[in-house]
C-alpha cells in the first residue's frame, strides 16, 4: 500500500496589525493543521518594508512579518500560494521581499515570481512514492506578472491548459488553486463553473478557489471535487461582518491514486481575539448552509437564476463604474452627481465600452494602451 499524503488548504490570509492574544489560533485548529503533511494558506498581501504602494483601485495591503511568523509557527505552514490580486500592491520590491521571506523561513511559495515564467511554475511535492503537482492562478487585476515585470501568475486559458496538462503527465495528482470570483457572492457564476469544470477536463484532480471573502459550496465533477469559495482564513483588514470572519478549510488526502476530501470551518472570534476551529453544533450548522448552496450549484437553472439576481443587485454599481463621474476625485461632488443620478452616459458610449472589453482583439489593445498610459 502506498503512503498517504495529506494536505490542508485555507483561504485568504492577511494580518496587518498586532494580535494581542497569547495564541493566534486555538488548540483544535493547530492540531488539525499539524496532522497534515502540507499546510497551505493564501498569503493575500506582501511581506515587505517597501513604502511605495502602486497606483491602483482598491486598497494597498501589506502583511505584518511578525504576526505571519507567529501564525506560521502555530500551524506549521509550509506552503504559501501567492497568486492573488494584492501580492503586487507594493510593486516588484514587495513581491521579491515576500519570496525572500518564504525562502528564509523554509516555506514553499507558488504563484508569484520576478517574471511570468517564474510565477507560472508548477510546484511539485514528493511524499513517499506520491508526486502531487500544484498549479496556482489568479484573475488578472493589478498583480499579474509579464515577460519583464514581477507579479502573480495571471489567468491565461491557453497557458493554463498546457500547464495543467503537463502536470497531469508528471504528477500522480494535480491541484489547481485559483484566486477569483465575485466578492460577497456565495455561488459561482455559470462562467466560473464552466471554467473550473474545464480545469478538471484538462487534468486537475481537485480545484479550490478563494477571493470572494465568503464561503461557497462545492460539487464533484467527473469524480473531482471543486470548491468554489473558501472565504477568509484570517483577514484583519476590512469589515467585521459574519461572512468576513468565517472561512472553510479543506483536508485532502491522497493514497493509492484515490483522493478524499473533507471541509472544516473556522471563525475569527472577536471576543477572544483568536481564530478558532468550529466543532459540533456550529460545524453542523455551516454544513447545512453548504448543502443548500450545493443544491443550487448542481442545478443549472437555479444557478442561472441566482446569477441574474446578483447582476440585478450590482447593476447600479457597475453602471457608475463606467460613468465619467467615477473619475471625479472629489467625493462630495461625485456623491452629489450620483445622488441626482447624473451618469453622463449614452447608449453609444456604453456600446463602445462593451465592445472594447467583449471583443478579444479590442481588449488586447485596450489593455496595452492602458498599461502604456499608466507607465507614463
Amino acid at each position: 500500500m502506498m503512503e498517504e499524503t495529506s494536505f490542508i488548504i485555507g483561504g485568504d490570509t492577511v494580518i496587518n496589525k498586532k494580535i494581542s492574544s497569547k495564541k493566534i489560533t486555538n488548540e483544535d485548529l493547530s492540531k488539525l493543521f499539524l496532522s497534515h503533511n502540507y499546510r497551505i494558506l493564501n498569503l493575500e498581501a506582501p511581506i515587505t518594508t517597501s513604502t511605495s504602494p502602486i497606483l491602483k483601485t482598491g486598497p494597498n495591503l501589506k502583511a505584518s512579518e511578525e504576526q505571519i511568523t507567529r501564525l506560521k509557527s502555530e500551524l506549521g505552514i509550509n506552503v504559501f500560494t501567492l497568486a492573488n490580486n494584492h501580492i503586487y500592491d507594493y510593486g516588484r520590491e514587495g513581491v521579491l521581499d515576500t519570496i525572500k521571506y518564504c525562502k528564509n523561513n523554509k516555506i514553499t511559495h507558488i504563484g508569484a515570481g520576478n517574471n511570468i515564467e517564474s510565477a507560472a511554475q508548477t510546484c511539485y511535492v514528493k511524499h513517499g512514492s506520491n508526486i502531487v503537482g500544484i498549479v496556482n492562478i489568479t484573475e488578472n487585476e493589478w498583480s499579474s506578472a509579464d515577460e519583464e515585470n514581477a507579479g502573480a501568475s495571471g489567468f491565461n486559458l491557453i497557458d493554463n491548459f498546457w500547464q495543467i496538462k503537463e502536470a497531469s503527465e508528471i504528477a500522480d495528482c494535480v491541484f489547481v488553486i485559483y484566486h477569483g470570483g465575485h466578492e460577497y457572492y456565495n455561488l459561482p457564476s455559470p462562467r466560473i463553473q464552466k471554467l473550473f469544470r474545464f480545469f478538471v477536463d484538462m487534468g486537475a484532480n481537485i480545484v479550490v478557489s478563494h477571493h470572494t471573502h465568503c464561503i461557497s459550496g462545492f460539487e464533484n465533477y467527473k469524480n473531482a471535487p471543486i470548491y468554489y469559495g473558501l472565504g477568509n482564513f484570517l483577514f484583519t483588514s476590512g469589515n467585521r461582518s459574519d461572512q468576513w470572519n468565517h472561512g472553510m478549510i479543506i483536508s485532502v488526502k491522497f493514497q493509492n491514486n484515490v483522493l478524499s476530501h473533507q471541509p472544516f470551518f473556522v471563525r475569527n472570534s472577536i471576543e477572544k481575539n483568536q481564530l478558532q476551529l468550529l466543532t459540533n453544533h456550529d460545524n453542523h450548522l455551516f454544513m447545512k448552509k453548504i448543502e443548500g448552496l450545493n443544491q443550487i450549484i448542481r442545478n443549472p437553472i437555479l444557478l442561472r437564476q441566482n446569477w441574474e439576481r446578483y447582476v440585478d443587485n450590482t447593476f447600479n454599481n457597475y453602471i457608475n463604474y463606467i460613468s465619467p463621474t467615477s473619475f471625479i476625485t472629489n467625493k462630495y461632488i461625485r456623491g452629489g452627481l450620483r445622488y441626482f443620478n447624473f451618469k453622463f452616459l449614452s447608449e453609444l458610449g456604453v456600446a463602445l465600452r462593451l465592445n472594447l472589453t467583449r471583443c478579444e482583439s479590442h481588449l488586447d489593445l485596450t489593455v496595452a494602451a492602458s498599461k502604456r498610459y499608466l507607465r507614463k
